[in-house]
């Protein structure tokens, strides 16, 4: 083969642009959990699917990766459990985004969502809604995020809450809760943790799946059978 410049300057472009792309596939899809509870169906969309794409059922066992979407239906709920021992609830009619290493570890985008932090020096320690960063100290918190506001109940530990537009920042401890609505924390902490009115997230898992246990079927009875007819009489007969 004849080395022209072209050539050359082809094979020097692939020798150094193939590794950073094989690196690029790599960071972009890592693992970074697995689906360890699904009440009733839960649907997921990888990330950099397609737009038109339909989300596809998940079950036990399940590896999530960053950048996955979660979504619930009407009774349905999941669980997730982070590679670093994080465990996270997604409520019914909610939507999050699964995050990883140096990332929010779940973006709650709507509904009502649980989240347990694990533990150890790389625990994950930072979640987050489209108003506010949520930043994590050895907690359990129940949060619920609608169009208008953002509530934040802390069951164990403390966070600190941020608004992404403002800057703004608040500190919330064990049993108490927050709300973010109109562009303020409004009166701060408040005593109480939220209960946000979703059995998964209130109660846990287990309880969502005996309460949202599907209607049993009922036999249908059988028709009635048709009653037999008298013989008609046939004309011209008296």
């Amino acid at each position: 083969m004849i080395i022209t410049r072209r050539t050359l300057m082809a094979t020097l472009t692939a020798s150094v642009f193939a590794p950073a792309a094989g690196l690029f596939r790599a960071v972009a899809a890592p693992v970074s959990g697995a689906v360890t509870a699904v009440v009733n169906t839960v649907r997921a969309r990888k990330s950099g699917a397609p737009a038109d794409a339909d989300p596809v059922p998940v079950a036990v066992g399940d590896t999530v990766e960053v950048g996955q979407t979660v979504e619930t239906s009407k009774q349905s709920a999941v669980q997730v459990t982070m590679s670093d021992g994080s465990v996270a609830t997604v409520g019914a009619r909610s939507m999050g985004v699964v995050g990883g290493p140096g990332t929010e570890a779940l973006i709650m985008a709507r509904g009502n969502f649980r989240y347990n932090t694990g533990s150890g020096p790389e625990v994950n320690r930072t979640v987050s809604t489209p108003a506010l960063k949520i930043a994590l100290k050895g907690t359990q918190i129940i949060v619920s995020v609608d169009e208008t506001r953002t509530i934040c109940g802390v069951i164990d530990g403390a966070i600190t809450c941020t608004s992404k537009k403002t800057g703004a920042s608040a500190e919330v401890a064990a049993g108490q809760t927050i709300v973010w609505g109109a562009g303020s924390f409004g009166a701060g902490a408040t005593a109480g943790v939220y209960t946000t009115g979703d059995v998964a997230v209130d109660q846990g898992i287990a309880a969502a799946a005996e309460a949202w246990k599907p209607a049993p079927v009922q036999p249908q009875a059988p028709p009635p059978r048709p009653r037999p007819q008298p013989p008609r009489p046939k004309p011209g007969r008296n």
